[in-house]
């Protein structure tokens, strides 16, 4: 007598998983709307041109409302960080940060004239930076691998900093040796002046 054992059930973490990637609802819900519009047309092809863009605008709306409660704002944020290397992140690239982790997903896409030609005059700011930019070279070292790094596991722009700090503490020991160094030369004319006033008090 064969009896087939019951298959076991799939942990908690994985049935709550496949539940949050399934896109069956978004599937039935598009089989719905397909279906609706089809018997709406035989029944009426001249009302249904006109309901059209009611409709999708519904649809959209209805869909955005699934999608904001299926998807929090705090598992976007979530997320975003796990795209980036925020580990080293300093001052200097705090707005950058701020930058990649804004939600802008409920932002408007139509621009008006406003927009556009406030666009147009950020670009013209941004060619003359550009341009005042690459006149130096060593400024352009500097700033080599600022926002890339973040999309590193090792932080490029972040021991590059480590390195030239470093570099210009030794270069600055240096110079102070040095220059220590010369004023304490025992031919130097400081030290013959020392030695000419000693004779003469003697």
């Amino acid at each position: 007598m064969n009896i087939n054992p019951r298959p076991a059930a799939d942990p908690i973490y994985l049935q709550r998983l496949e539940q949050a990637l399934s896109v069956q609802p978004l599937v039935d819900e598009i089989e719905a709307l397909y279906f609706r519009k089809s018997r709406s047309h035989d029944e009426d092809p001249d009302k249904t041109e006109s309901s059209d863009s009611d409709s999708d605008s519904e649809y959209v709306a209805r869909m955005k409302k699934r999608w904001k409660q299926l998807y929090q704002p705090a598992d976007r944020q979530s997320d975003k960080e796990q795209l980036f290397n925020f580990s080293h992140v300093g001052p200097d690239r705090e707005w950058l940060k701020s930058v990649l982790l804004s939600d802008t997903s409920d932002s408007n896409s139509d621009s008006d004239s406003y927009d556009i030609n406030h666009m147009l005059r950020e670009h013209v700011q941004q060619k003359k930076i550009r341009r005042k930019y690459y006149q130096d070279p060593g400024k352009a070292k500097r700033c080599m691998y600022y926002s890339v790094g973040l999309l590193s596991n090792n932080d490029i722009y972040k021991e590059r900093q480590r390195q030239r700090r470093s570099h210009g503490d030794s270069e600055k020991k240096r110079e102070d040796g040095s220059s220590g160094k010369i004023k304490s030369e025992p031919g130097s004319s400081s030290g013959k002046k020392h030695r000419k006033s000693n004779k003469h008090v003697s």
